[in-house]
């Protein structure tokens, strides 16, 4: 997980559930990394997350179009995304992007906006 690479990492949450919910909960306390999984939550309550986030961070390996990302910039938060060829269709400049499939230029990227008080 990339934010073991990261020096003082922010608290990542998680809303929603799915198969991966269970096994990305027991990566991160193994890795002792804060953490709060939500599970499903209202729309309010889920906008009200991202208003409060400092960034969103949306690692998917999927390459369709997603609503998360869109929520993000709706709210007025960068959200870092893949650098995949939908994204950049979908919001070109309007998004912050990491190598696909690379953790470390992740990593970097989450410690860039966490300490990065401009964002």
């Amino acid at each position: 997980m990339a934010l073991s690479l990261v020096k003082d990492p922010p608290e990542i949450v998680v809303c929603g559930s799915g198969w991966y919910g269970n096994k990305l909960k027991r990566l991160a306390e193994k890795l002792n990394i804060k953490h709060r999984f939500l599970g499903f939550i209202s729309e309010q309550e889920k906008y009200k997350i991202i208003k409060q986030s400092k960034f969103m961070v949306f690692p998917t390996d999927i390459a369709g179009f997603a609503m998360p990302p869109m929520e993000s910039l709706l709210c007025k938060k960068v959200c870092l995304v893949p650098k995949i060829e939908i994204m950049k269709e979908v919001a070109g400049d309007n998004f912050e992007y990491f190598e696909h499939g690379n953790i470390r230029d992740l990593a970097n990227r989450i410690e860039f906006l966490n300490n990065n008080k401009d964002y």
